[in-house]
């Protein structure tokens, strides 16, 4: 599996969004990159926040 690092910056360069996303697969549109549940997100130096899992309906 192959992690990638998504990092969101505001205008002034400081970080705003950051998480890592894992490899989904490849075609020809690009590469689909996404996080499942667990994953955990951060907004710059707050806490991290752990993505709720899914339900099914």
């Amino acid at each position: 599996m192959t992690d990638f690092r998504m990092v969101f910056t505001k205008y002034d360069g400081s970080r705003h969004w950051h998480e890592t996303l894992e490899l989904l697969g490849e075609d020809q549109h690009g590469l689909w990159i996404g996080a499942s549940s667990g994953s955990v997100i951060q907004r710059g130096d707050e806490p991290p926040i752990t993505l709720p899992q899914r339900t099914s309906s």
